[in-house]
């Protein structure tokens, strides 16, 4: 009699793209894959397929019986589809894919507010700033207030942070910095700052001509103003007005009129 021993092998390759990791995101071009297959009764090697965004980049791999590994430079921005495949001796075939992200762009960072003047000690502040590829780590948004850090006087969201520039003791009147710094999660960082001043003080108002009291029924009348050490006066928003006879006690002023007109502004 005859006989023969055979193996039935109906399972397909374990395929498996360990390297980079699925979802990832990179700042740099080149990286590392390393692409693992195993099988029962083993992968013919001569199979291994190794697809990047649909182009075969098998022939820069180093090839082995379980492992296929490579460095591959120019990896194009944005989502990177890794496709792998792999045969056992009797041509079932495995597979596994994976997506990455690469980003080489640094984040953008703009600060909109406070504007270059404000006119309160705690002004709001908002931060708008995009990843251009990658998401904003958001543990790595930080603020500085005049060198100090001021993250905490922030709700960091997103693509957006809020925050008022509220601070014990409040910040005086003057020129301040605000800085900021990002990074997304390939690691690229950005950062952007900006001075602002400010100017809380009204500027002093007073009448030098004419006197209390004139027998001149066409006075000169002299306005002087000075902001000290403040933003200084905008003389666009001086007005002048006249009214005439006395105020009653606890009387209402008589009707006023703007003279502005009449005046010469310095």
């Amino acid at each position: 009699p005859a006989s023969c021993a055979f193996r039935v092998d109906t399972a397909v390759p374990h395929v498996n793209v360990s390297a980079p990791a699925a979802g990832s995101y990179s700042k740099t071009s080149t990286m590392g894959v390393v692409v693992d297959y195993w099988d029962d009764d083993g992968v013919d090697p001569a199979t291994v397929r190794i697809l990047v965004n649909g182009v075969e980049r098998t022939s820069e791999f180093v090839v082995g019986e379980t492992q296929a590994s490579a460095t591959l430079a120019d990896l194009p921005e944005g989502v990177v589809t890794l496709l792998a495949s792999a045969s056992d001796w009797v041509g079932q075939s495995g597979s596994d894919a994976i997506e990455l992200t690469i980003d080489t762009r640094a984040p953008t960072v703009t600060i909109d507010a406070p504007a270059a003047l404000v006119a309160t000690n705690a002004p709001a502040a908002r931060v708008v700033y995009d990843g251009t590829g990658a998401p904003i780590d958001l543990a790595r948004v930080e603020m500085w207030l005049d060198g100090e850090s001021a993250t905490g006087l922030f709700a960091v969201g997103a693509a957006e942070a809020l925050g008022a520039l509220a601070r014990m003791p409040t910040l005086a009147d003057g020129m301040h910095t605000l800085r900021v710094a990002v990074a997304d999660l390939a690691g690229n960082n950005g950062e952007s700052s900006r001075e602002f001043r400010i100017d809380s003080t009204p500027p002093g108002v007073a009448f030098t001509d004419p006197p209390t009291f004139t027998n001149d029924a066409t006075p000169a009348i002299r306005l002087a103003y000075a902001d000290g050490e403040g933003s200084g006066v905008d003389t666009s928003t001086v007005r002048v007005y006249l009214s005439s006879g006395e105020i009653a006690p606890g009387g209402e002023p008589a009707a006023e009129r703007d003279i502005t007109a009449l005046f010469e502004r310095g």
